[in-house]
């Protein structure tokens, strides 16, 4: 614990702080125009915002959701460096605050050598280090996620709501999928509140823009199309040399099938089946592990869609699951889930970026590194979700077995929708 306090504090509080542009450059500027009445998406006035504020003159194409911009626009009263720093804190915080609640979550107490050694992971692990290096707001959102799971777990309804709201608000592409769970199991009492926050800051964010729906949406668009574009940071494809850095399965896929859009066919059609068996898993009856099912949506939703590295933080929740006693059934392909996991939470972005800038030009055309080993992010998300998938098609929870395991501290019914889960394995 005393290795990973040191490793958190040197590799990601420190450098956390920057004075020049970053990934915060977006939302703080952008949120100062929505703040002020003016078009948040629009490049010139964003770049010329940071100039005055920022004082730095890079050009900022503000992509984050409008109610993005809402959350964080009380951050762009402040001064530049203030902001920074504020939201530097509030990144340190939100993977503290993992530390603590995961192991609650997975339902080990701070008496067991499986809660701290899981805290230690959290603070160990690259992608958040990530995130607090480049200021992305993704260790808040997956801070904010957790939180929610853990407010949902303990009937703290209202709460969950709230903060899955904001979680959903801040980055969509991580927050919409533990809606999607709580909505797919009924907990109407987390989904509405949620529903309902969320639909008044949309409306707010909205309403305070100074253009029509349907120009914004161009603007919006176009803003899409400089990160994406081919060549673009966000772009799959081999035009882009930071391609690596991404977690979707087109990367492992576009050069294996010579074609973005068959790459994208692909992507899709492997998340689509992914999530009919998932679907086939957890509306069986009963079902009542939560967390596995969670973690296997959670990495699912990282296969089609853009996510870089720092997104990858979310698998904790996985290992969270992993490091439960479970059936010697499962425990054979445990193996693979935790090295699938590892390789995620590994800081091999880094590795793969050193290597590029000193291996020889023949290596780095090679087939197999661009095709295997510099993608080994996707190929790793693609086997983290066959095992899960597989752990829940073998998941056979019996009559009587969900109330035992929430007894005796070894099973998952505790973490979220637990009171259901207890009715249905006593039925």
């Amino acid at each position: 614990m005393a290795l990973a306090l040191g490793d958190f504090a040197f590799r990601a509080v420190i450098p956390a702080y920057a004075y020049d542009k970053n990934d915060f450059s977006d939302p703080y500027c952008a949120s100062w125009l929505w703040l002020h009445g003016q078009n948040p998406y629009d490049v010139g006035l964003a770049t010329r915002i940071n100039h005055d504020l920022a004082h730095t003159d890079a050009k900022i194409v503000p992509v984050y959701p409008a109610t993005a911009y809402v959350l964080v626009s009380p951050l762009s009263l402040l001064p530049w460096r203030f902001a920074n720093l504020l939201w530097a804190l509030l990144g340190v915080t939100a993977v503290s605050l993992m530390a603590c609640l995961l192991p609650r979550i997975a339902g080990f107490s701070f008496g067991e050598d499986r809660a701290w050694f899981l805290a230690a992971c959290v603070f160990c692990a690259a992608p958040l280090h990530t995130s607090l290096h480049v200021a992305n707001s993704a260790a808040i959102a997956i801070g904010l996620c957790v939180l929610a799971i853990y407010f949902a777990g303990r009937d703290m309804n209202a709460w969950a709501g709230t903060i899955l709201a904001l979680a959903v608000c801040l980055k969509p592409q991580l927050g919409i999928w533990i809606f999607v769970f709580y909505l797919v199991r009924l907990r109407w009492r987390v989904v509405l509140p949620a529903a309902a926050l969320g639909a008044i800051v949309a409306a707010v964010a909205l309403l305070r823009i100074p253009m029509s729906m349907l120009a914004l949406m161009h603007n919006y668009g176009a803003n899409l199309h400089y990160w994406f574009r081919p060549g673009g940071m966000n772009d799959f494809s081999a035009a882009n040399p930071f391609r690596f850095e991404l977690l979707n399965a087109q990367v492992a896929l576009a050069p294996l099938l010579s074609s973005a859009v068959a790459a994208n066919v692909a992507a899709w059609v492997l998340f689509a089946a992914g999530i009919g068996i998932w679907l086939w898993a957890v509306l069986r009856r009963p079902f009542c592990d939560d967390l596995l099912a969670i973690s296997s949506l959670m990495a699912l939703a990282l296969i089609p869609v853009y996510h870089r590295s720092y997104d990858g933080g979310i698998v904790l929740l996985a290992l969270g699951w992993l490091l439960q006693r479970h059936s010697e059934q499962l425990r054979s392909i445990s193996g693979a889930v935790a090295f699938a996991i590892f390789a995620l939470l590994a800081p091999g972005e880094l590795a793969i970026r050193f290597l590029t800038l000193h291996l020889p030009t023949s290596v780095l055309n090679g087939w197999w590194w661009n095709r295997m080993i510099a993608a080994y992010a996707p190929w790793m998300v693609l086997l983290l979700n066959g095992f899960l998938l597989d752990a829940l098609a073998m998941m056979q929870v019996k009559s009587g077995d969900g109330v035992r395991d929430r007894l005796n501290g070894t099973g998952t019914a505790s973490i979220a929708h637990s009171h259901m889960c207890e009715a249905e394995c006593k039925g």
